[in-house]
């Protein structure tokens, strides 16, 4: 019955996949739609997306339960049965997100990710479902991932913010630098004309100057890409929630340590043992924690902030990804 039933897990999954790079799509069109229109109307394109990425999240939904129901446990003993949970979970965080605010934005960088990881997970990660270890029979398995996979997923939104807040923030610096250059210009030109109504005996004689105006902008005329940043939030906003989301993803990932040490305590009696994992989870927060603080009484603002948060994202991939597969220690139920 479990092998039937990892099989029709495995199948939702990859439908699951299928209709995220369907939403995958229909993100990249809208996005397209909206730099050719310098618009930020919600086209059909974008609509679809939205349908296709709900609707790709329940069948994920139904892929993970059944997984659960084969294994007989909670589906997140092994990488595979995590990233398919996790990855879930992002999906689920970015479309209740989105409901409070704007982010079609993002559509393509989540549906991506989703996309990747569950190809990385059924190609590489894939195990038959099986029982879990002794020591990981508790309460606290529940507690403990659940926390660490919302703590990721909100991470990874505020990664996804953070990149595009580097490209709004480069547009705007080249718009700055654009009408500078124009202001050059025009008092280029006026100084030109000053000198050439002296010349004629007060009468100007110059050609009309040419104002500063707006359609000479790389919003406007920078290209496809300088259309569709036009259409997103600023800089500021981005900033701003590229923030919240991540004050959110750094509680979840306190509270990852908190009961991790507590679960410890319970399993191997003592809260911390230097295990590898213990100490890349404890980075990730340092880094977060550090982000936050500079963020908040440092000035950080701008690049510096958002790559911090690209780097703390990258170091949560890294726990994960090489952590897992390639270091030993307590923490080795990869099942790979």
């Amino acid at each position: 019955m479990s092998t039937i039933l990892d099989e029709w897990s495995y199948i939702a999954i990859l439908s699951a996949a299928g209709i995220y790079v369907g939403a995958f799509l229909a993100f990249s069109f809208d996005m397209a739609r909206r730099a050719s229109q310098e618009s930020n109307a919600h086209t059909r394109s974008g609509k679809i997306a939205v349908a296709l990425t709900w609707l790709g999240m329940v069948v994920h939904l139904a892929g993970v339960v059944l997984r659960g129901i084969a294994a007989g446990v909670v589906p997140w003993a092994t990488m595979y049965e995590f990233t398919i949970t996790a990855t879930w979970m992002i999906a689920v965080v970015y479309l209740v997100v989105s409901l409070k605010v704007e982010l079609r934005y993002l559509g393509v960088f989540v549906t991506g990710l989703l996309v990747l990881s569950i190809a990385v997970a059924t190609i590489f990660f894939w195990r038959p479902s099986a029982t879990l270890a002794v020591s990981l029979r508790s309460y606290w398995l529940l507690i403990h991932v659940v926390v660490a996979m919302l703590g990721t997923a909100f991470f990874a939104l505020g990664a996804g913010v953070a990149v595009m807040q580097l490209l709004q923030s480069r547009r705007e610096r080249a718009v700055v630098r654009s009408r500078a250059a124009q202001a050059s210009e025009v008092a280029a030109d006026l100084g030109e004309a000053a000198y050439q109504a002296t010349a004629a005996g007060g009468v100007n004689t110059a050609t009309e100057v040419r104002p500063v105006t707006e359609q000479s902008e790389p919003s406007r005329g920078g290209g496809r890409m300088a259309r569709l940043l036009a259409s997103l939030p600023g800089t500021d906003r981005l900033e701003q929630l590229t923030y919240r989301v991540n004050i959110i993803g750094f509680v979840f990932w306190t509270f990852t340590l908190i009961f991790g040490a507590l679960w410890a305590q319970k399993a191997w009696g003592r809260y911390w043992g230097w295990d590898v994992k213990e100490v890349w989870t404890f980075i990730i927060w340092t880094i977060y924690a550090g982000y936050l603080h500079a963020h908040a009484t440092r000035g950080w603002r701008g690049d510096r902030a958002a790559w911090l948060a690209i780097v703390g994202f990258l170091s949560v991939i890294f726990n994960f990804t090489i952590v897992n597969i390639f270091f030993q220690g307590w923490h080795a139920y990869s099942g790979l």
